[in-house]
């Protein structure tokens, strides 16, 4: 498989997942900006070890675990006066 096929399953990936990864997010963020740079944590990830992941017959829950494992990473990270 090429680059460009790897290329296109990615993108492919991010449209169908990223609405779902930045949800979970935002559900343990509470923030719209916040969940979003969760989930594009996430994505960089996966993107970063592609080749491996794009074949895990459990892909999308890992990406959406390491979404919410970023989230859940930048929460404990907060002081607690900024928790909403």
């Amino acid at each position: 498989m090429g680059a460009g096929t790897e290329a296109s399953d990615f993108d492919e990936c991010f449209r169908a997942l990223y609405p779902r990864a930045r949800s979970v997010a935002y559900r343990i963020l509470g923030s719209r900006p916040a969940a979003e740079d969760a989930a594009a944590e996430a994505f960089t990830r996966a993107l970063v070890a592609w080749r491996r992941v794009r074949s895990l017959p459990y892909r999308d829950a890992w990406i959406l675990r390491v979404s919410a494992n970023v989230a859940i990473d930048v929460r404990r990270r907060r002081s607690p006066e900024a928790l909403p």
